[in-house]
């Protein structure tokens, strides 16, 4: 498969990139707040329009010369991926006209070499249009490249889309001829400020997520490829999921449904806790977020290179106690920062992945089932009769749901489900999955 031209939308804050980059792939990805700064790493999504496909890239908003620690590091995070940009998408604002900022980041980009096409936003009416002929005094330019366009109404969106599409089509194969790669998609989970961008970073070898000690400096989902020791994955560093009293801005809400979006679309969690300071109540509501979507997961408690004088394994063994809704999922320790542990992280992930893709025959669900009623540990339950399984089958793969069909199937406990489980987990070696099981009678409607 060829690789993507890469178009690359950049501007000063608040020109509308985000809106316009959502409404160019069609859906609402990048999150979106009439506030400048929002958006603060760049991230890409392929489009395909006619027949042609490339990848859209949203950056963050850069101020030239910009004094704050955060827009300096954003400037320099927009001036590598434009140093691999096939067409620069220069995005204006018809409302506020040409300003100073525009002109001297316009002379900057420019600098580049790369093509360049004007797009100026907010072109809602034909009153509104007069600020795009403000434009046209950018030294250097090809005035016939500029497009009005409505981010909000979708106006000019078509004419930019073809102009773009022509533009890249010797640099791709048809989207029609291309075929995608099954590629397992990671996502790393946690509360803010615990590490997960540092360790996107430490995979990639460079500063692909902007990193701050301020608590949610990521704001979107930012989806990225890479591979280690020949296997690809996609690696999804979300937003810091908050306590809900915790939650000051309407962005921070766009960005916690945007995590949530991208658990349930996840093969696999990657949950950071922070080892230094152990469990706190926005891990527990994030572990019952992974339950709620029945996905496996690893939980890497992160900093261990920080904590001292404690049994891993004492440690290891309180935090599983704590996660009850997540109890599957083993606990290893790393560091993000220097790297300390990753490798033994992404060998359980690919036993996960590997794990996940089973399927358990009928007659082996049905072994296990058999051994498992009479193991005499079995925890006792209060039943009319005695407890009895009559068969089972596996019905659905991720999750693992097993149908079983019992005299008493509406009035089995708890914790002897529970147990059940585990059970299960052992006998079928799937350890670190998520298992949900339909309770059937033989003359009755399924229940869970």
């Amino acid at each position: 498969m060829s690789l993507l031209a890469k178009i690359v939308l950049v501007g000063r804050p608040n020109v509308g990139k985000s809106s316009l980059f959502n409404r160019m792939i069609g859906r609402r990805k990048a999150v979106v707040e009439d506030h400048p700064g929002t958006t603060r790493d760049w991230q890409g999504q392929k489009v395909q329009w006619r027949h042609s496909s490339f990848l859209l890239v949203d950056t963050g908003g850069v101020l030239p010369g910009g004094e704050e620690k955060m827009q300096r590091r954003v400037a320099q995070q927009v001036d590598k991926i434009l140093q691999q940009a096939s067409l620069i998408v220069f995005v204006g604002d018809c409302g506020d006209g040409l300003t100073t900022t525009d002109e001297t980041l316009f002379q900057y980009v420019r600098r580049k070499n790369r093509r360049i096409v004007l797009a100026i936003n907010k072109a809602d009416n034909p009153n509104e249009e007069l600020g795009v002929s403000d434009f046209y005094r950018l030294k250097g330019f090809d005035s016939s490249n500029i497009f009005p366009v409505s981010a909000l109404h979708g106006k000019g969106i078509a004419n930019l889309l073809d102009y773009i599409a022509g533009e890249c089509s010797n640099e791709q194969q048809s989207a029609s001829e291309e075929q995608e790669e099954k590629i397992p998609r990671l996502a790393i989970v946690g509360k803010p400020n615990v590490g997960k961008s540092t360790l996107v970073n430490q995979l990639l070898g460079e500063e692909r997520v902007l990193v701050d000690e301020t608590p949610g400096t990521t704001r979107d989902s930012i989806e990225v490829s890479f591979e280690i020791k020949g296997q690809k994955y996609l690696l999804i560093d979300t937003a810091g999921i908050r306590h809900i009293g915790k939650i000051k801005e309407v962005v921070d809400i766009f960005s916690i449904a945007r995590t949530k979006k991208s658990i349930r679309q996840s093969d696999l969690l990657i949950f950071l806790i922070d080892g230094a300071e152990g469990i706190v109540r926005e891990d527990l509501r994030i572990a019952r977020l992974i339950k709620e979507a029945d996905k496996p997961c690893v939980i890497a408690l992160n900093k261990w290179d920080q904590v001292s004088d404690v049994s891993f394994t004492e440690y290891a063994e309180k935090i599983s106690a704590r996660m009850s809704d997540i109890l599957y999922a083993p606990v290893l320790k790393i560091s993000a920062l220097t790297g300390m542990g990753i490798s033994t992280l992404f060998a359980v992930a690919n036993e996960i992945l590997k794990m996940k893709e089973e399927t358990v025959t009928t007659p082996k669900f049905n072994k296990a089932l058999e051994e498992i009623q009479k193991d005499p540990r079995a925890p006792r339950v209060s039943l009319p009769k005695q407890l009895k399984f009559y068969y089972g089958c596996q019905v659905n793969s991720n999750p693992h749901i097993f149908r079983i069909v019992a005299n008493f199937p509406e009035k089995i406990p708890r914790h002897y489900q529970q147990w059940l489980i585990e059970q299960l987990r052992r006998k079928l070696k799937l350890s670190y999955l998520p298992i949900r099981i339909k309770w059937a009678g033989r003359d009755r409607k399924d229940s869970v």
